[in-house]
């Protein structure tokens, strides 16, 4: 009996029409990254797969960023995301972040990008403090 089921377990997990082994990637409209001392949620517009908005929270301060170079970007994969701190090796944990949000598509004047553009995985790009923005670009 044993025997049977680790066949049967074998079986659906090495079974590709069986779809044994789910997809487990889930279209995200928001994403929340929490740490000690901040707080910071990104929103996709559902319409176009863009990032709508990003709200930092911090102990003293909450703003939120816009910007132009957030319509460039379509396709967005918010299960991607790369959140960095920067680190002065004297003074250690700095309060300087850094984003980067990958997407596929991109838009040179903001409308929807022709459906012959291959996907090419970018990056949004945001340099922030726990106060401001402080740079934002695509690369």
């Amino acid at each position: 009996m044993r025997i049977i089921q680790v066949l049967l377990i074998t079986l659906l997990v090495l079974s590709p029409e069986l779809k044994a082994i789910p997809d487990l990637h889930v279209p995200l409209n928001k994403l929340t990254l929490v740490s000690d001392k901040l707080t910071l949620t990104i929103f996709r517009d559902g319409d176009s797969d863009r990032v709508k908005n990003v709200e930092v929270k911090s102990a003293n301060s909450t703003f939120t960023i816009d910007s132009e170079v957030f319509d460039l970007a379509y396709a967005v994969d918010l299960q991607e995301v790369t959140l960095t701190q920067t680190i002065d090796l004297e003074n250690g944990l700095m309060e300087d972040y850094q984003l980067y949000i990958p997407y596929n598509l991109h838009s040179d004047d903001g409308l929807e990008p022709p459906e012959e553009q291959k996907l090419k995985t970018q990056k949004l790009v945001i340099y922030f403090d726990n106060t401001q923005v402080k740079r934002i670009f695509t690369k």
